[in-house]
């Protein structure tokens, strides 16, 4: 089974080449025009990693999910080792082997003969959602996750807030905050408000990065400024202005009995905005 590194030596640190982002697990897709195909998929790659010395997991799962065709039949496996993709592979292959099996969806395996339809929407929550380490696992290894805590971070020291978001949501081990105290100093409303609009801008950060678009936005509570924010509606800025944003801002969205507009009205204190108006045309996905 060729992948992208069994044909070439591993790129030296400093050659100017891109390295890929691991993971602790990977994640395959194998898609077919019928269940014998995948089968025939799965069959191949557990013979190829009979061998002493297999390609990475992720070079292996780059090869199998580049090929990935929507509206065909797909198997996703999530693994850890090759150890691991070996036993997975094996259970799924015994399942489909079965003409009866009309869905797998446990233990990092997942089939379903039948595909769902209809559309996507994002729901943002609002504050009382947080709660301590949210995120934390992206945090480690997804850039667009940890850069909007740290444009937090930056935004709430150059204000003299008192409190950074990242030390309040990753409290260190051994800690008081970390013993005890997090969960209630998370839960007063000025700092609630603000590590969810971080968290729901990282989300929508990462999302967009993966190339996912929603066809519908809605938010909860405050969260409905990060689903106006990510719909296109108000753009409150980056980094300061963002958070500034966040802190001093009532947003209310009313649907006025006639016309079916949405009225925004913006109540701030000290950053100018007024309150505005906006057609339900005017939102952008």
């Amino acid at each position: 089974m060729p992948t992208a590194s069994s044909k070439s030596t591993p790129p030296t640190e400093g050659a100017g080449t891109r390295f890929p982002r691991l993971f602790p697990a990977e994640l395959f897709l194998f898609t077919d025009k019928t269940r014998p195909g995948l089968l025939a998929q799965m069959a191949e790659l557990d013979a190829y990693l009979e061998r002493p010395q297999p390609a990475p997991l992720h070079d292996l799962a780059f090869t199998v999910s580049h090929t990935y065709q929507p509206a065909q039949e797909c198997l996703a496996l999530v693994a850890a080792s090759h150890a691991d993709l070996r036993a997975r592979l094996a259970q799924a292959r015994e399942k489909l082997s079965d003409e009866r099996c009309q869905q797998i969806d446990r233990d990092g395996i997942y089939y379903f003969r039948q595909r769902l339809g209809g559309k996507v929407a994002f729901l943002f929550p609002g504050e009382n959602a947080q709660y301590v380490n949210m995120l934390s696992e992206l945090c480690l290894n997804f850039p667009e996750i940890r850069g909007a805590f740290d444009e937090a971070d930056a935004a709430c020291s150059a204000a003299g807030d008192g409190f950074l978001p990242s030390a309040l949501n990753f409290p260190v081990s051994g800690t008081p905050r970390a013993a005890a105290g997090a969960p209630d100093e998370i839960a007063q409303w000025e700092k609630a408000v603000v590590l969810v609009h971080t968290a729901n801008s990282a989300m929508s950060r990462l999302l967009d990065s993966l190339g996912l678009r929603p066809d519908a936005v809605v938010g909860h509570s405050f969260g409905e400024l990060s689903a106006l924010e990510m719909a296109g509606v108000i753009r409150p800025g980056d980094g300061e202005d963002r958070i500034r944003f966040a802190l001093g801002t009532k947003v209310r969205i009313v649907r006025s009995a006639t016309g079916g507009r949405i009225e925004i009205d913006i109540k701030s204190t000290g950053d100018g905005r007024e309150t505005g108006e906006f057609s339900a045309a005017q939102r952008r996905h």
